[in-house]
């Protein structure tokens, strides 16, 4: 087994990318091609846990659907992209998972394995690596609540529909007692009574 030991003393300043940084960035991704701008968008749209269809990877990249079709076909016959119900996905983005286990020692000590790699970390570096968890644990959470939202808008739209089709029903079945209503007065009148 390895044995590696962490540091926490790797500076964690908040960067924030000036005006001409910036403009660079934006220069780079002009450059790109609009398969490369497609599949990035894909695998963001995947790491979010979000669906990568049609129409938001017109959103995202900003390209013409008729661009973005064009990119997704040629990235599928190069395998690169698979589609499932009308959702992309991009081929073997990650290994599979192993499992990960972590043991708290009684002097403070953590120990994480995966695999035959052994991390050891004092306090101070496992603080460290849980606030970087804690924000993998928030996106986690912000996943699931979008998808928890996107099954109640669902819910949602269903029951309107339903509302909807019920309202219509009512006006009908309302509609046809006043026209047999008018028919059995004109029946009476008819008749003379």
């Amino acid at each position: 087994m390895t044995t590696t030991t962490a540091t926490a003393d790797m500076p964690t300043e908040d960067i924030t990318p000036t005006a001409d940084e910036a403009s660079a960035v934006a220069a780079y991704n002009a450059r790109k091609s609009s398969r490369d701008r497609v599949l990035e968008a894909i695998m963001e749209l995947c790491d979010a846990e979000i669906p990568a269809r049609t129409p938001d990877l017109v959103r995202v990249t900003g390209l013409s659907i008729t661009t973005v079709n064009d990119s997704i076909k040629v990235l599928k016959q190069r395998g690169m992209i698979y589609s499932d119900n009308g959702t992309f996905f991009v081929c073997n983005e990650h290994q599979p998972a192993e499992p990960v286990y972590h043991t708290a020692m009684p002097n403070g000590i953590i120990k994480l394995e995966k695999g035959d790699q052994i991390l050891t970390l004092n306090p101070r570096e496992a603080r460290s690596v849980a606030k970087t968890m804690g924000g993998l644990i928030e996106q986690a959470f912000s996943i699931v609540l979008h998808h928890r939202q996107d099954e109640q808008q669902s819910q949602i739209r269903r029951l309107q529909r339903r509302i909807g089709q019920l309202e219509q029903a009512q006006q009908d079945a309302e509609e046809l007692v006043k026209r047999v209503c008018e028919d059995l007065q004109s029946l009476r009148s008819q008749l003379g009574g």
